[in-house]
């Protein structure tokens, strides 16, 4: 809270120095899990740590098990991505 990051950079800061703790809340992944409540402008608080790690809790059930879990996050905004793609090819 005292750096003023967003959750997004803040994630995206931690997931580089503990890859195997944290994973990068980015609006692809958030998208690609069906979620309706976006936490990427909240102040921290307790409440904001609870749900990124609902939010983490996410990615790891969505993905094949076998992946890290930064290996996750690229597999969510790949699939993203390539759906974004089919759409766009299909307007």
């Amino acid at each position: 809270a005292d750096w003023w990051f967003s959750l997004p950079t803040a994630s995206a800061i931690l997931t580089i120095l503990y890859p195997e703790e944290f994973t990068v809340y980015d609006y692809r992944v958030h998208d690609e899990l069906g979620l309706n409540k976006d936490l990427s402008q909240r102040a921290f608080s307790d409440a904001l740590w609870s749900e990124y790690e609902d939010f983490k809790r996410k990615v790891q059930e969505a993905t094949p098990v076998r992946l890290s879990l930064r290996d996750k996050d690229r597999f969510l905004i790949g699939r993203s991505m390539r759906n974004e793609v089919e759409a766009d090819c299909q307007s």
